[in-house]
């Protein structure tokens, strides 16, 4: 795949990782990757940083990041390995081009895509947030979740944003709480930030056999939460 300007939708904790989704000027969806020697396919930190040292994968920068050879696509139909060159900041979306970018890539069918065996990666407009919810437990201390409404039903989603995580750490320190759980007019209140979009993702197949009672079952997540106005907390990278 040829050298892309691509805009980063989402940044994610991955395992002891990260995966990163984007999507190309067509509004193709790439998840750039690499084989780890486990079998994982996932990014270290430092994949994220451009020839300076400065770390330019971010939600919402549109980067000029050279794509290698496809991967097998046995695991996400996206994944696309990254060659080795660093990526390289273009710009980044003032608040309104990537609300406006948001618009354009949604969509409103959830069901339609947690029954698709094709993809693994959507932008959605729920039809209602119901609940937003933080906890400290969990991989890096806490641990978040987004109820919403869809033409699927009511999905309680893990929420893997770094962002989100980020912000949701600093909610309990301040509130000295182990757990929030808020309405969306509390959520609100307490933090100024109304949820628009909500970037989903699908998690491998389990192959552990026919008989085993999760197998062939997908895995949907929050991989970034689309706030008006954007999350501005600060992202401890060493605390992801």
């Amino acid at each position: 795949m040829a050298a892309d300007n691509l805009l980063v939708i989402s940044v994610t904790r991955l395992g002891d990782g990260i995966c990163v989704a984007c999507v190309d000027e067509a509004g193709r969806w790439i998840r750039p990757t690499r084989q780890e020697p486990d079998g994982w396919r996932q990014l270290r930190l430092g994949a994220l940083r451009d020839d300076r040292g400065q770390i330019v994968v971010k939600a919402g920068n549109v980067v000029h990041w050279p794509m290698g050879r496809p991967a097998p696509r046995e695991v996400h139909s996206e994944d696309v390995f990254v060659g080795a060159a660093h990526p390289r900041l273009v710009r980044a979306l003032a608040p309104a081009e990537l609300a406006a970018r948001c618009q354009n890539l949604c969509e409103e069918g959830f069901l339609g895509f947690l029954r698709g065996t094709d993809r693994s990666l959507m932008l959605l407009r729920p039809q209602l947030i119901e609940q937003v919810s933080f906890s400290i437990r969990g991989k890096g201390g806490v641990a978040a979740r987004i109820l919403v409404a869809s033409d699927a039903g009511h999905q309680d989603l893990s929420v893997t944003d770094l962002a989100w995580r980020a912000l949701g750490r600093d909610l309990l320190d301040r509130s000295r709480a182990d757990a929030l759980s808020w309405k969306p007019t509390e959520f609100l209140r307490h933090t100024g930030l109304t949820v628009r979009y909500l970037a989903v993702g699908k998690g491998q197949p389990w192959h552990e056999g026919p008989l085993h009672p999760v197998s062939g079952r997908f895995w949907p997540f929050v991989t970034t939460v689309f706030t008006d106005p954007p999350v501005s907390t600060q992202i401890d990278y060493a605390n992801l």
